[in-house]
């Protein structure tokens, strides 16, 4: 029956990654048992170990990254009182195992965690996690975490043209910023997000589109938020659509989503049953036939007589692709656009007449 079936459709199917995993613990417990070895094996909702002093027995958590660094935040507390304790050898191509080994240095500062990546091309990255927080410092280090899911994350979205080296890059180069890494730091902290906290990120984004250009770093340094980024980059650089900034309404949801994952992470990694409240309720998110769906905003992106005055320049693609800001925008094509094959425009006008009934 699976014969035809290539190991990686196998594999990606979810009740068959369950039955595996279940497999290679009941094996890898066996296996430990018998050379009378100590063990720590998690899968499904248990915990299995045989290590003296070790009282979990179960979880919550969907994600294995986060159980990863919270079963090495435990085992790290169990032999705090040895004169030698152990180091801790992580090996994943995730990068998001990364930052979460890099926040729980930045909490506990003497545990020790090796980070070993094996890329695409087979080459191994062995990271001293230890040293990388150090040289980060403490507060940089605590913020990476929050940062991360901030600037894109599988839950969150990302900010169109924003990389994650640029959002790094923008991260230490404001880390001075006592106001920026306050925002930041605090991410995840409460389950609502504080004022104080939403002009933080507010800020932060405003670093984000800025230091794309060096010119442009001095040119807005006096800027702090969103809606005055929108409007300076509109009006003097005539930048539009997807080069702007988002609206003020656009990076509530956002930050209210970003808050809920940091929340969530930073939870996990501390405990093995995680309490957090649904993620419908801070309204970062809906459920629409039965699927969860993000809330991009709740007004318009701007004015509504200066989205009637979108205009586009297509030459190829007949108006009818996303390429187009007027098709994005789902405007028809006007007088004003210096398009050529254009699809999206109105066949004929109809005039009204005030007699008619």
């Amino acid at each position: 029956m699976i014969k035809n079936i290539k190991l990686k459709q196998l594999l990606s199917h979810p009740q068959n990654k369950k039955v595996l995993c279940e497999i290679l613990a009941e094996m890898t417990i066996s296996k430990f048992t018998s050379l009378d070895k100590q063990f720590l094996v998690i899968h499904g909702t248990t915990i299995v170990s045989n290590i003296p002093g070790w009282t979990y027995v179960a979880h919550n958590q969907h994600e294995a990254d986060t159980l990863l660094l919270c079963a090495i935040k435990h085992l790290h507390h169990l032999y705090s009182d040895r004169s030698n304790p152990p180091s801790y050898r992580i090996i994943s191509p995730d990068t998001d195992v990364f930052i979460l080994a890099v926040y729980l240095t930045s909490q506990i500062s003497d545990i020790d965690i090796v980070f070993e990546q094996l890329s695409s091309s087979k080459v191994k990255k062995i990271v001293p996690v230890k040293c990388v927080s150090e040289k980060l410092g403490q507060q940089v280090a605590a913020a990476l975490l929050p940062a991360h899911a901030f600037t894109g994350s599988d839950y969150t979205g990302r900010f169109n043209t924003i990389t994650k080296a640029r959002a790094l890059k923008t991260l230490l180069m404001f880390s001075d910023n006592q106001e920026l890494m306050s925002g930041l730091t605090t991410l995840g902290e409460n389950e609502e997000v504080t004022d104080a906290t939403y002009e933080s990120l507010s800020l932060y984004t405003v670093k984000l589109y800025i230091s794309k250009r060096v010119e442009d770093i001095k040119r807005y340094s006096d800027v702090k938020d969103v809606a005055s980024l929108r409007w300076e980059l509109y009006s003097k650089r005539q930048d539009e659509g997807e080069l702007l900034p988002p609206t003020h309404s656009a990076l509530n949801f956002h930050v209210k989503r970003a808050n809920h994952v940091s929340l969530l992470w930073k939870r996990s990694v501390h405990d093995f049953i995680v309490s957090v409240p649904d993620c419908t309720a801070n309204q970062g998110w809906n459920i629409e036939e039965g699927n969860l769906v993000a809330v991009m905003m709740d007004s318009l992106p701007a004015p509504e007589i200066s989205i009637e005055m979108v205009s586009c320049g297509c030459k190829k693609t007949k108006c009818i692709t996303n390429q187009c800001s007027c098709y994005r925008t789902q405007q028809r094509c006007s007088e004003v656009c210096n398009c050529q094959n254009c699809e999206n425009e109105d066949s004929f006008f109809e005039s009204i007449d005030d007699d008619d009934p």
